[in-house]
């Protein structure tokens, strides 16, 4: 799953529409790749105005926002909302959300492939085609497929495939029991570790969520619960360790993405000499840290680290972002410097896991792993003053972020440049908010409720605490 897969049931309505169009489809309608993707692409547009009416709180819907706004029409075209050329489209993407969304993971599943840009599916995915197809009456499958056809819908043609509903899974149908599987089975070939064993993080994340309900806690802060009860003995290939290492690293992340929001909102509104400019920064941040923690910034870097208090990072990296919001940034500056250091103390019990972790994961290779990250900014700077240190993160970010726009706008991208130097002085042009990434547990959240393993409530149903029990 990924953060755009939202809902389980596309993977079998997917399955199925695919198998139908190879039954209808003629060979000349075969041989246009564009007529397989105006067919996927009214069926979506179908179950976005299904859902719009039907279902109108049910989210992670593609094309939902285009349905609810011609929710009132007497008439929904799908040649015009959903056929590509087209004026005012449902979807942008060619080969719609399938191909945008839901292509990677259907083929990570073995389900379909891809050849020559034509979707082809898989025996797997013909099963689970066969699974969706037993779920919805006849008559329903063949009036959806004739809304296809014919290319226009009324609002009373949704009472009539009314099984098509993105939330009508039957618990323990066939097509239930086939989604289920599919949830519940081994990562696959492609997630091996790299000492040659398979995978099975999907399910461990799967039973630490359901265990993380048991105890209430709010989807929001799953990985904080993680990283809150954690212990040194973890096994450092087990989901629980990743999910560690995640907040880990998205506190770095973040902390940098802080001090860089810092140095670009400072820049707003003034004409500086650029070395001036980080001087600037740099004494006020220096003030900033010794009146809020006696840090002395001749004193190494080493030495700092020494003498710091462990303090909570999840309540650190709150007052970063309380003090964004309050647009302090010399704090910013400060507190993000400080949450470094102490991540960097953090983990030196954890230090052996971490490194097996990204090794057997293929992460040390990737630019912005948690190893990486704290050498470049704090291994390398423990022999000089904290006032070098300081100095060197922003410099380290501002090469970085010009480095990586640079290499973007060669790829064809438009500028990502938030700020110029012109006559050596600093030119700003975009302040942008420090923001965390987004996990894939709001689709795991989607997909359990969706089988029924969650109700409204964010409670466990007795299907789930089945489930907790054998996994």
């Amino acid at each position: 799953m990924t953060n755009l897969t939202g809902r389980i049931r596309y993977y079998s309505f997917y399955c199925w529409l695919l198998d139908e169009y190879d039954k209808l489809s003629t060979k000349k309608e075969k041989a246009n790749i564009q007529s397989q993707y105006n067919f996927i692409r009214r069926a979506e547009l179908i179950m976005a105005f299904l859902m719009a009416i039907k279902e109108p709180h049910y989210t992670n819907v593609p094309g939902s926002d285009y349905a609810f706004k011609h929710k009132q029409d007497e008439i929904y075209s799908l040649i015009e909302g959903a056929d590509k050329p087209g004026k005012e489209l449902y979807w942008d993407y060619k080969s719609g959300a399938l191909g945008q969304y839901y292509a990677g993971s259907l083929i990570n599943l073995e389900l379909i492939e891809v050849i020559e840009k034509y979707f082809h599916i898989k025996p797997k995915g013909q099963q689970l085609a066969e699974a969706f197809r037993f779920a919805i009456p006849d008559n329903e499958r063949v009036y959806f497929l004739e809304l296809i056809n014919r290319g226009i819908c009324v609002f009373k043609d949704f009472d009539k495939i009314i099984s098509f509903r993105l939330n009508n899974l039957i618990k323990l149908s066939k097509e239930w029991s086939s989604l289920n599987s599919l949830l519940l089975e081994q990562d696959g070939e492609n997630f091996k570790t790299r000492d040659g064993r398979f995978s099975n993080k999907r399910v461990e994340t799967i039973k630490l969520y359901l265990q993380s309900k048991i105890e209430g806690v709010p989807l929001n802060q799953f990985t904080r619960w993680v990283f809150d009860n954690i212990s040194q003995d973890v096994d450092p290939n087990s989901s629980t360790f990743g999910w560690f290492y995640y907040y880990l690293n998205e506190a770095v992340h973040y902390a940098l993405s802080s001090i860089f929001w810092a140095f670009l909102f400072n820049s707003e509104g003034i004409i500086l000499e650029f070395d001036t400019y980080l001087k600037k920064i740099e004494s006020e941040t220096i003030k900033k840290t010794f009146t809020l923690f006696q840090i002395n910034s001749e004193k190494s870097l080493k030495d700092c680290l020494d003498l710091i208090e462990y303090r909570s990072i999840p309540d650190g990296l709150a007052e970063i972002k309380n003090a964004v919001k309050n647009e302090e940034p010399y704090y910013v500056v400060s507190k993000s410097a400080l949450i470094l250091m102490m991540i960097y103390n953090f983990i030196k019990p954890y230090q052996s896991q971490i490194k097996e972790f990204e090794f057997n994961n293929y992460i040390d290779s990737q630019k912005g792993n948690l190893s990486s990250h704290l050498d470049i900014y704090i291994t390398k700077s423990l022999n000089v003053n904290y006032r070098q240190y300081l100095d060197g993160i922003v410099k380290t970010l501002i090469n970085d972020h010009m480095a990586t726009a640079y290499r973007k706008m060669g790829n064809g991208e438009a500028s990502l440049l938030k700020f110029l130097i012109e006559d050596r002085c600093i030119v700003h042009i975009e302040t942008i908010v420090p923001r965390g990434t987004t996990p894939r547990i709001q689709s795991l959240h989607n997909f359990l409720f969706d089988l029924g393993y969650i109700d409204t409530e964010d409670t466990l149903t007795a299907l789930g605490r089945e489930l907790l029990n054998r996994l």
